[in-house]
């Protein structure tokens, strides 16, 4: 075989194995090594798959200079004062202890706070009351609700996190 012919023949058959890893997206490897279903595909029988709503969860960030162009919803006004969720998080809010962090962005740093729904009823009370709201989306400010409380003066950006 002259070499002309071999290349081509090491190329094609290279190829082919090399898409056909590539066309293979049926799982995704996670870090930790973990294999998950891919949520942008549709499974086998035609229907989309749907995130474990157990596992959300709604972070929050404090922001001490809201952007001017968001719309800051004040929790008395909207009665959102019975909403578990948003409770906790300015219960949070009030005590620095309660802090996981901070978060970096383009606009400056932001204390975070978690809060995780205690049943199903919980979750789906905050997902309503957030839903209703207008939300924020910014690449240099915390995208989600913007809330305030009268009695705390503390702007907190809400926002439902539910992994793939």
């Amino acid at each position: 075989m002259n070499r002309r012919a071999f290349l081509g023949t090491s190329g094609v058959i290279l190829s082919s194995s090399v898409v056909g890893c590539l066309s293979n997206t049926d799982e995704i490897s996670s870090e930790n090594g973990d294999k998950a279903s891919d949520s942008t595909e549709e499974n086998w029988e035609g229907s989309t798959p749907t995130r474990d709503e157990s596992s959300c969860s709604f972070h929050a960030k404090l922001v001490e200079e809201p952007p001017e162009d968001a719309s800051i919803v004040h929790v008395e006004e909207e009665k959102l004062e019975d909403v578990a969720i948003i409770n906790r998080v300015f219960e949070k809010a009030g005590n620095p202890d309660e802090y996981e962090g901070t978060a970096k962005m383009r606009s400056g740093e932001y204390e975070q706070i978690h809060a995780s729904p205690d049943s199903t009823e919980e979750y789906e009370e905050a997902v309503e009351a957030l839903d209703s709201l207008p939300s924020y989306n910014n690449l240099d400010y915390p995208s989600g609700v913007y809330l305030t409380t009268e009695t705390e003066g503390i702007v907190a950006v809400i926002a439902e996190v539910c992994p793939l």
